[in-house]
């Protein structure tokens, strides 16, 4: 499918990570606390006294670079266990947990599941004036435009005629989808046929999660559409 251009501003992108200011300037500090206590051991001579034993300059230069290594390896093994409870987290989200969600927070976790799948410029729109699309991701060649129904009954066809709204009002996007973690009245499954729309039902959010514990990545827009 051929990507269409001058598309609108979307906003609340889930791909761009949180600037980590404090961790930067706490590193930056570490640094420059190393650099000038090396100089000092250096040339002022200083010396320390560590658990009773008395260091000479050059030992206490060599002390100070020892305990930077190990406050910088400190750091660093903690951001990666957290990144690793987070990872560990998410992997744990089944449909079941899916089930008990608010819609914004299906929106964000299926935002986040297409990330995981290989999309790229993955965005959650605003919450107001979206005209039924709440995701938009980039795959392959085709721009998607997404509509997120967690419902505890059968999607009927509002949602697809919300749908094909919204890839008229995001003239960028190729191809609308409805996903849910239910099913879709046959009078929904009719209309999407007529349209630019696909439907990925219960069944398909859950083959995508477990593709996604499997760490495949789709690397063209077919691999999403026979889902549809």
């Amino acid at each position: 499918m051929k990507k269409k251009k001058n598309g609108r501003k979307r906003t609340s992108s889930v791909s761009a990570p949180p600037v980590r200011t404090p961790f930067l300037f706490g590193l930056c500090i570490i640094i420059l606390t190393a650099f000038v206590l090396g100089i000092l051991a250096n040339t002022e001579g200083i010396s320390f006294t560590v658990a009773g034993y008395h260091l000479d300059h050059t030992q206490s230069f060599y002390g100070v670079l020892i305990l930077i290594a190990l406050g910088l390896l400190a750091v660093f093994s903690l951001k990666i266990l957290r990144a690793l409870r987070i990872g560990a987290r998410r992997r744990a989200i089944g449909i079941d947990e899916i089930d008990e969600m608010k819609g914004a927070e299906f929106e964000q976790y299926f935002g986040q599941l297409l990330k995981d799948l290989g999309f790229s410029d993955v965005f959650i729109t605003k919450g107001s004036g979206d005209q039924g699309v709440d995701v938009i991701a980039v795959l392959g060649t085709a721009t998607f435009a997404f509509q997120c129904k967690r419902s505890a009954r059968p999607v009927g066809n509002k949602a697809v005629q919300e749908i094909i709204a919204g890839i008229t009002y995001y003239p960028e996007c190729d191809l609308g989808v409805v996903v849910t973690n239910s099913y879709f009245t046959e009078s929904a499954e009719d209309l999407a046929q007529m349209g630019r729309v696909g439907l990925l039902d219960r069944d398909a959010l859950i083959g995508m999660i477990e593709e996604r514990l499997d760490h495949i990545r789709y690397t063209s827009e077919e691999d999403l559409l026979w889902r549809c």
